[in-house]
């Protein structure tokens, strides 16, 4: 799962994200938030649409040919395509990182 900041950055970098509703879950203190984008909301029933995130397999894909590795480090993941790197603490994070860096 990648954050909602990761996602936003993603889309404007020009990621084809898909749109789609959030899906909600009350949370231990009372509020809800979404489990795709964790986003906190007060009204869910009246709450705009947020971007659902890509998949691991559609970041890889979206890399093409230059994605090379995903290795898993003691504290989180890289994903690299030989000179560019992407760091995250998890597999997604590492790869949309990676796509950000080979789309600058």
């Amino acid at each position: 799962m990648i954050t909602y900041e990761l996602a936003k950055e993603l889309k404007e970098a020009g990621f084809p994200i898909v749109r789609d509703s959030h899906d909600y879950m009350i949370n231990t203190v009372g509020g809800t938030e979404c489990t795709r984008c964790g986003e906190r909301l007060t009204k869910p029933e009246t709450s705009p649409f947020c971007d659902l995130t890509p998949t691991l397999s559609e970041l890889i894909e979206a890399c093409g040919d230059k994605f090379f590795e995903l290795s898993k480090l003691s504290d989180g993941w890289v994903s690299s395509d030989h000179y560019l790197n992407g760091e995250g603490k998890t597999p997604e994070e590492a790869v949309a990182k990676l796509w950000l860096a080979l789309n600058k």
